[in-house]
């Protein structure tokens, strides 16, 4: 069964060390977000990104500020997937996060 290689990385240095802050919103995605190898038309070994800064708010919700992609299929599917995530006791509602999601079909 071909399965989608789900990354998030940091796409700056300085961000890389702001995630390394933040690690309940990293553990989150890892844990919440999902994605079906079907799903997508992507080739084997291709490699496709979906890099977004987001806040959360005062409910938990997050809030996508910017987004680039190559893949409008897999920005959607972030979008919708981020959009039913909640997040509780977060301290500072003014930090911006910033990820870059990696596919690759292995």
């Amino acid at each position: 069964m071909k399965k989608v290689l789900f990354i998030t990385a940091a796409a700056l240095l300085a961000l890389n060390i702001y995630a390394n802050n933040h690690p309940s919103v990293q553990k989150k995605f890892e844990k919440e977000l999902k994605f079906e190898a079907n799903q997508f038309l992507i080739e084997k070994n291709q490699t496709e990104f979906v890099k977004i800064s987001f806040k959360i708010d005062e409910a938990g919700k997050v809030k996508i500020l910017e987004a680039n992609y190559s893949n409008e299929k897999l920005m959607k599917e972030t979008y919708k997937q981020l959009s039913i995530l909640r997040f509780e006791n977060q301290q500072n509602n003014d930090d911006v996060y910033y990820y870059n999601f990696t596919f690759k079909k292995l």
